[in-house]
């Protein structure tokens, strides 16, 4: 269902129409100091990262559970009663999806699965193992790019583990499949809506506009600045709908290691060898929360990932400004960013060199790059940088 590299007719877009009948939600529980630890206990497509394990049996509250795109938001469950059209599949912790081992539930037996809160949510009982509700029987024809590209259902955990660190992964199915352009909402997604791309002697630019990304009803786009000397800048725009109330959202960037960090910025040794560097610096701006967290990708894989977020208000457009500079390895961070964080200040107004960004409240935004490097290790001239809508324009100034 949906695009895929490896299948033909997925990149035609002759796979994106289609009659949903049955959505699937698996509800994996691993257990603290169990033999059969994830993945063993079942194998999860494309996911081998680590999980928060459970202390045992818990509960999950789901709210509703429906579709949504650019026709908005359709309810196809409300939760006022146990569904008549689900089904539950059970597997014991440790039988790695045994046909032998599974338990079925519906109609009369599901009340020991299931039950329906005063609140009108669906409690769903989940005990070690994977829990496999199935919603069958709708017959909903899907267009993923004019209708609905996303199954949106609201889930929360009740009582004391509320407050304690549950992660436990939900696998979402789609007539039976893992549907490559059909999303669990707050998931990227998105529909491409347009792109520009420009090259002016060297210096590269490009836009890319998407609608319904992680949501429905948000807009996001990004503008890209790729400068002769290497330095790349990226602007994003990003609108949240009424989906994201009390979200949070902001650029994230994978890095293979943290050599140096400050309020802001973090620098990473991209090729020990030719001992080449990088820094990341995030437009600083007051609320805004700046950090790392370890976050491989695939397999084995040792990454991290830097990040600035920022609480969203729905409708109103937030701007989130990036400024990577590649250098020389020996090169201390705070003499690239110019920013030495002095009793905690992110910018201090006696530092006038380094990296400097501005972005007003329409988007416009501003960079300068002036590096001054005692060692004179530093070779490019002082650069400055202006983004505003479709228009850019860079000026060099001397060495």
């Amino acid at each position: 269902l949906g695009y895929s590299w490896c299948n033909p007719n997925g990149q035609k877009n002759l796979t994106d129409k289609f009659i949903l009948n049955t959505i699937t939600l698996n509800l994996q529980n691993t257990v603290k100091g169990a033999k059969n630890q994830f993945p063993q206990t079942v194998k999860w497509y494309r996911e081998y990262r680590d999980i928060a394990p459970s202390d045992g049996t818990y509960e999950l509250l789901l709210d509703d559970l429906a579709i949504s795109g650019p026709a908005g938001r359709k309810i196809l469950e409300k939760f006022d009663r146990i569904p008549e059209n689900l089904s539950i599949e059970y597997f014991p912790e440790g039988s790695a999806n045994d046909p032998a081992l599974k338990k079925v539930y519906s109609g009369s037996t599901l009340s020991g699965v299931v039950s329906i809160t005063p609140e009108k949510q669906l409690k769903v009982i989940c005990q070690p193992g994977l829990t496999v509700l199935n919603f069958n029987n709708y017959q909903e024809k899907v267009d993923f790019n004019t209708n609905y590209n996303r199954i949106d259902f609201r889930y929360s955990y009740p009582g004391k583990i509320a407050g304690e660190f549950l992660r436990a992964p939900i696998k979402v199915a789609v007539n039976g499949e893992c549907p490559r352009s059909m999303y669990a909402d707050h998931q990227q997604g998105g529909l491409l809506s347009g792109s520009k791309a420009e090259d002016r002697n060297g210096d590269l630019f490009a836009r890319v506009d998407y609608k319904g990304i992680f949501s429905h009803d948000s807009d996001w786009t990004r503008k890209m600045l790729f400068t002769r000397e290497g330095y790349l800048i990226v602007l994003d725009e990003y609108t949240p709908g009424l989906s994201l109330d009390n979200s949070a959202a902001g650029p994230v960037w994978h890095i293979p290691n943290v050599k140096q960090y400050g309020i802001n910025y973090f620098s990473s040794m991209l090729d020990p060898e030719k001992n080449r560097a990088m820094t990341i610096y995030f437009h600083p701006r007051r609320g805004d929360q700046y950090g790392v967290q370890y976050q491989p990708k695939l397999w084995n894989s040792v990454d991290f990932a830097v990040f600035s977020k920022r609480d969203l208000m729905p409708g109103q457009k937030e701007y989130f400004l990036t400024v990577m500079v590649p250098h020389d390895g020996s090169i201390d961070a705070k003499v690239i960013t110019g920013k030495r964080n002095h009793m905690n200040n992110m910018i201090d107004p006696r530092e006038r060199f380094g990296i400097q960004t501005q972005v007003d409240e329409q988007g416009k935004a501003t960079v300068s790059i002036d590096v001054r490097d005692r060692e004179r290790r530093w070779k490019n001239r002082p650069i400055s940088i202006t983004i505003d809508q479709n228009q850019w324009n860079i000026n060099r100034g001397r060495k």
